[in-house]
Protein backbone atom coordinates (compact mmCIF):
# COMPACT_ATOMS: atom_id res chain seq x y z
CA UNK A 1 0.00 0.00 0.00
CA UNK A 2 1.12 3.50 -0.66
CA UNK A 3 1.13 6.23 1.94
CA UNK A 4 -2.07 7.76 0.55
CA UNK A 5 -4.12 4.68 1.45
CA UNK A 6 -3.08 4.93 5.08
CA UNK A 7 -4.50 8.42 5.32
CA UNK A 8 -7.71 7.40 3.57
CA UNK A 9 -8.25 4.40 5.86
CA UNK A 10 -7.47 6.52 8.93
CA UNK A 11 -10.06 9.10 7.89
CA UNK A 12 -12.66 6.40 7.25
CA UNK A 13 -11.93 4.97 10.69
CA UNK A 14 -12.33 8.37 12.35
CA UNK A 15 -15.63 9.00 10.56
CA UNK A 16 -16.93 5.57 11.52
CA UNK A 17 -15.91 6.09 15.15
CA UNK A 18 -17.63 9.49 15.20
CA UNK A 19 -20.83 7.96 13.82
CA UNK A 20 -20.76 5.25 16.47
CA UNK A 21 -20.39 7.89 19.20
CA UNK A 22 -23.26 9.96 17.77
CA UNK A 23 -25.58 6.94 17.57
CA UNK A 24 -24.68 5.79 21.09
CA UNK A 25 -25.19 9.23 22.64
CA UNK A 26 -28.48 9.86 20.84
CA UNK A 27 -29.89 6.48 21.87
CA UNK A 28 -28.84 7.11 25.48
CA UNK A 29 -30.51 10.51 25.39
CA UNK A 30 -33.65 9.01 23.84
CA UNK A 31 -33.90 6.40 26.59
CA UNK A 32 -33.39 9.07 29.25
CA UNK A 33 -36.09 11.28 27.77
CA UNK A 34 -38.47 8.32 27.33
CA UNK A 35 -38.28 7.57 31.05
CA UNK A 36 -39.50 11.11 31.78
CA UNK A 37 -42.73 10.68 29.78
CA UNK A 38 -45.68 9.63 31.97
CA UNK A 39 -46.93 6.06 31.40
CA UNK A 40 -50.35 7.16 30.06
CA UNK A 41 -48.78 9.48 27.44
CA UNK A 42 -46.33 6.98 25.96
CA UNK A 43 -46.89 5.97 22.38
CA UNK A 44 -46.11 2.50 21.15
CA UNK A 45 -45.51 1.95 17.47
Amino acid sequence: MTDGWGYILTCYGLVLAALVVIVARSSQRGRKLARQVPEEQRRWM
